[in-house]
C-alpha cells in the first residue's frame, strides 16, 4: 500500500504564478509527496527583507496551524509541519517566518532538490544532485552570514561564535562538493570516451530535449519498441515531473532506417535551480555533441510557448549553438480547439500513442537529419553488404536490377569511406 500524501500548508506569491501555472507547483507538491491542505496566497510588490510577505499574512498562517493543531481534519489526516512557498527565501527571511509560523519553511528551491534527490538512482544522478545541495546550502550560509550582519550593523570583519561556526559550516561543505566534484569527474571521463566512441562509430547521435514531462521518455521508448534491437532497454517513464534524472542512451535500429543514437535527457522546468543545472553541466555535455535536437514540446498545456522560451535559455546556459533543432508538439490529440498554428518545416505534430505516430517521426526526423548528407542515385552491387550500407545510409527506395540495387539515397559523410565504390 503506498504511504498517503503528507499534507502542508502553501503560500503562493500571486505576482509569480496565476491560476494555471499555480497548478505546475501543485504537480511538484505531489511529486514530491505532498499535498496542500490550506492555500495562502499574497500579491508581493515589493519584497519584506525580513519575511519577504508582509507579517500580517504569516500570523495569519500561524492562527490556521493553530486551528489545525486543535481541531484536525478528520478527511486529510496527519498534522501540518510544513509551509512550502513558491518563491525562494534567505536564511534570515526562512527564519523568521518559521519563529512566526510554528511551520518548517519549504522554499521552491528547495523543493525540487527534494524531488531531484528522490527520483536519483544511479550513482552520476546521486553525486550531482548531492553536489547541487551542499552549493545550495553554501550559498544560503553566505546569504545568511550577510543577512545577520546587516541587521546587527556591526561589521563582517568582528566575527562572533557565530559568523565563526558559519565560516567553518562553509569550509566543510567546501569539502564535501569538492570530494564529491572528484568522484563525478572519475565518471564524466568515462563518458567522454564513450562519447569519443560513439562519435567515431560514424552513428548519428540525436539528443532529446524539453521541459519537463513532456513526453521525451515516452519517445525513447516508441522509438525502442519499433526497433529491430530486443535487447535495448527500456526507459522509465511515468506521469510526473522529474520521473527520471539518468541520461540514457540507445542505439535504434529499424527496417528502412539507418541506425542512430538516441539520447533521453534530465527534463527543465521554470526557474531551475543555476546549482542544478551546473551539477548536471557533465550530463547534459550530451547535448553539444549532437547531431541533431529534438525538443519535445507538451502543445495540450495552455503555457508551451513559455516552456519551449524556459529549455532554449537553458540551451543558452550552457552554450549549446550551431546544432540542428525540430520540434515535436506531442499530445496534439489532448487539444480541443484543433492545432493552434501551421507547422515550419522543422515543426511536427504528433500524439506518440501508436505505430503511425514513430513512422510519421523518423520520416520527419531523416528528411531534417540527411538535410547535408550526400543524395544519390547508386547500383549496389550484390556480392558488398547491402544490410550494412542500410543501416550506415538513409536509403529512401530500392530495386533489384540485374547487376544490384538501384538505390535513390543519402550518404552519411561520416561512414562514406566505406562506399567509395559508389562514387567511382
Amino acid at each position: 500500500m503506498e504511504n498517503p500524501l503528507k499534507p502542508v500548508f502553501i503560500l503562493i506569491d500571486k505576482n509569480k504564478t496565476d491560476l494555471d501555472k499555480s497548478f505546475e507547483f501543485l504537480f511538484l507538491l505531489r511529486t514530491a509527496g505532498l499535498f496542500a491542505r490550506t492555500d495562502f496566497f499574497q500579491a508581493v510588490d515589493s519584497i519584506n527583507p525580513s519575511y519577504y510577505v508582509g507579517k500580517g499574512k504569516l500570523f495569519e498562517i500561524k492562527a490556521a496551524k493553530e486551528k489545525s493543531d486543535t481541531f484536525p481534519n478528520v478527511f486529510f489526516p496527519g498534522k501540518i509541519e510544513h509551509l512550502v512557498l513558491n518563491f525562494d527565501v534567505n536564511p534570515l527571511q526562512k527564519k523568521n517566518i518559521e519563529q512566526i509560523t510554528g511551520l518548517k519553511v519549504i522554499d521552491y528551491t528547495s523543493l525540487i532538490l527534494l524531488i531531484f534527490e528522490m527520483n536519483a538512482h544511479s550513482k552520476e544522478a546521486i553525486l550531482q544532485v548531492e553536489i547541487a545541495k551542499y552549493q545550495y546550502l553554501k550559498n544560503q550560509l553566505m546569504d545568511g552570514h550577510a543577512s545577520y550582519a546587516q541587521t546587527r550593523g556591526g561589521s563582517v570583519r568582528s566575527k562572533g561564535v557565530g559568523e565563526k561556526q558559519i565560516e567553518l559550516d562553509r569550509r566543510t561543505l567546501s569539502l564535501l562538493i569538492k570530494a564529491k566534484e572528484k568522484e563525478l569527474e572519475e565518471i564524466k571521463q568515462e563518458r567522454r570516451t564513450m562519447r569519443v566512441k560513439r562519435i567515431k562509430s560514424g552513428i548519428p547521435n540525436i539528443v532529446v530535449i524539453g521541459y519537463t514531462n513532456a513526453g521525451k521518455s515516452t519517445l525513447m521508448n516508441l522509438l525502442l519498441d519499433y526497433s529491430k534491437s530486443k535487447d535495448n532497454k527500456q526507459v522509465y517513464v511515468q506521469d510526473e515531473l522529474f520521473a527520471t534524472l539518468e541520461t540514457s542512451t540507445r542505439l535504434i535500429s529499424s527496417y528502412r532506417y539507418p541506425r542512430f543514437l538516441l539520447t533521453d535527457t534530465v527534463g527543465f522546468i521554470d526557474g531551475l535551480p543555476s546549482t542544478l543545472v551546473k551539477a548536471f553541466r557533465s550530463t547534459l555535455e550530451e547535448i553539444n555533441e549532437a547531431d541533431l535536437l529534438i525538443h519535445v514540446v507538451d502543445i495540450s498545456q495552455p503555457y508551451y510557448e513559455e516552456h519551449i522560451e524556459v529549455t532554449n535559455d537553458i540551451l543558452k546556459r550552457l552554450k549549446v549553438k550551431d546544432i540542428p533543432m525540430i520540434y515535436l508538439y506531442n499530445k496534439v490529440d489532448k487539444l480541443r480547439d484543433g492545432i493552434p498554428f501551421l507547422p515550419s518545416d522543422n515543426e511536427l505534430y504528433t500524439s506518440l500513442i501508436d505505430e503511425e505516430d514513430v513512422t510519421s517521426v523518423l520520416d520527419f526526423i531523416f528528411s531534417y537529419l540527411c538535410k547535408d548528407w550526400i543524395k544519390k542515385e547508386v547500383l549496389f552491387p550484390y556480392e558488398k553488404n547491402f544490410a550494412k550500407f542500410l543501416s550506415d545510409n538513409y536509403v529512401v527506395k530500392y530495386k533489384e536490377k540485374e547487376s544490384g540495387y538501384q538505390c535513390s539515397v543519402y550518404l552519411n559523410p561520416r561512414t562514406l569511406f566505406n562506399y567509395e565504390f559508389l562514387l567511382k
